[in-house]
């Protein structure tokens, strides 16, 4: 089984794990870039001229959920992309509500492990201020927000590719003070998943 792992930046890979990821399976990385316009043409022209059984997203997130712990690693079953659309006095108006197009995307649950199904936003800019936090709450009912899982969706759904979308929490929506984060747990405990989940994958 060829596996393609695709992660949006350098610092989200864990070294270690995926060289004895290449040494063991049949598998190869690529890192997309940073946002949905980065990922659909990475992962895009990647596809086109390379074959691939399954693809492994991954990558860092921030939560909406306070019981969602930093460190947390979830499968992303639905994405969004959320501020697509019209922005009305602040308030965004998805485009499927107003023009022919998908909202929510989703992906099958990845029952060969025990892990956690979430339901995510992707956004073209960070969120950092408590009002545009509390309006993606109520609007979209998150569970993390990145800037690249619906991207992700997108391109996997219309070339055909099966794949698996996860994302380790690493901090806290809104908040932008580095020192509450947690990249390296989030990113370690992130490729602990992605391996267990591309063992599964060869058994």
């Amino acid at each position: 089984m060829k596996i393609l792992i695709t992660i949006p930046t350098s610092f989200e890979i864990h070294q270690t794990f995926y060289k004895i990821l290449k040494q063991k399976y049949n598998c190869e990385l690529i890192t997309s870039g940073i946002g949905m316009v980065n990922t659909t043409f990475t992962l895009t022209k990647y596809l086109q001229i390379n074959k691939v059984d399954y693809i492994v997203h991954g990558g860092i997130a921030g939560s909406f959920k306070q019981n969602l712990q930093i460190g947390s690693v979830v499968q992303v079953v639905e994405d969004i992309f959320a501020d697509f659309g019209i922005n009305e006095n602040s308030n965004i108006i998805h485009a499927s509500e107003i023009f022919n197009e998908h909202e929510w995307y989703k992906n099958e649950v990845f029952d060969k492990i025990n892990i956690q199904q979430a339901k995510g936003i992707t956004v073209n800019n960070v969120t950092a201020c408590n009002k545009t936090k509390c309006f993606y709450i109520n609007k979209y009912n998150a569970d993390i927000e990145t800037m690249e899982n619906a991207a992700v969706f997108y391109v996997c759904e219309k070339l055909q590719v099966p794949f698996i979308s996860i994302r380790s929490v690493s901090n806290y929506v809104g908040d932008r003070n580095k020192q509450n984060w947690n990249v390296q747990l989030a990113v370690e405990n992130l490729w602990l998943i992605l391996k267990q989940i591309i063992e599964k994958l060869n058994e």
